[in-house]
């Protein structure tokens, strides 16, 4: 069984969704505090060759307590019109409507991302699996137990804070990192696409060169 143990990302990267295409279960840390600088409730889109920010309004405390407010969905659907000149059918399909609550918003979020890429993966939040006050590696250690897990999906940075394999081999998980600058190189190389981006600017992307393709070839007809 292949666990990814992550905070939740608004409309998470090409990055994010390997790992998630990678795992069986993913469960969200929603114990932690929001981290309002991070992609918690914000992602990156690039507009003209330029970043740009969608961020959620949220109130920074911890993810299973955090109140957002709806009216950011109206704002963020009007920006991408702005940017790229129509609406984003993956922004559409995970929109979330009447959720006051950040989890809940971001629980329903990821089911429909999930159903949007066609991926089947159970859902889970650590508030569901453990009742103790156990953080870091611990914490990571005794969900895996807990889920019976083979193989744990996370970044090298987990190397920086003692888990790594070693840590693991009593309750036998493997450790499977992913290194983000290998896959950002191996994107802009294979697709000439940013993995750091969110998966909305990766698909607005796509649908112009697509249609510029398809305009060369009724030019050529």
């Amino acid at each position: 069984m292949n666990v990814l143990i992550t905070q939740p990302r608004y409309f998470p990267s090409f990055e994010m969704l390997d790992r998630i295409a990678m795992a069986d279960i993913v469960v969200f840390l929603d114990n932690t505090m929001l981290d309002t600088r991070a992609f918690e409730n914000r992602t990156l889109i690039r507009c003209d060759e330029k970043p740009k920010w969608l961020t959620m309004p949220v109130s920074k405390r911890k993810i299973k307590d955090a109140v957002i407010k709806q009216e950011f969905v109206r704002e963020h659907r009007q920006l991408i019109k702005e940017y790229y000149g129509e609406y984003s059918q993956i922004f559409e399909h995970c929109l979330v409507i009447e959720k006051e609550k950040y989890i809940d918003y971001m629980e329903e979020h990821y089911k429909k991302l999930f159903e949007y890429i066609g991926q089947d993966k159970i859902l889970l939040k650590r508030s569901q699996i453990l009742y103790d006050d156990s953080t870091g590696k611990e914490e990571i250690k005794l969900l895996l137990k807990e889920l019976n897990a083979t193989k744990y999906i996370t970044g090298d940075n987990c190397l920086n804070y003692g888990l790594n394999q070693s840590f693991l081999d009593d309750i036998h998980v493997e450790l499977e990192l992913c290194n983000f600058e290998e896959r950002c190189n191996d994107m802009r190389m294979k697709y000439d696409l940013d993995a750091r981006y969110s998966i909305i600017d990766t698909e607005m992307m796509k649908q112009k060169e697509y249609r510029k393709l398809s305009n060369q070839v009724k030019g050529q007809e």
